[in-house]
């Protein structure tokens, strides 16, 4: 599974246990690097279930 779909189904997924996700909440399910995760916030699929 590439990254991207990873985090396409796991951020809804927080959204509905916690409300919201921010990018720390990314990095702790997923085990990425902070600055990774950032940069992925910048593209549309991501950024659209971030605060």
């Amino acid at each position: 599974m590439k990254a991207q779909e990873s985090a396409e189904i796991t951020i809804p997924i927080l959204q509905r246990c916690k409300g919201s996700v921010g990018s720390i909440d990314i990095v702790n399910e997923l085990g990425y690097l902070k600055p990774s995760v950032s940069i992925a916030q910048s593209f549309d699929a991501i950024k659209a279930y971030t605060k």
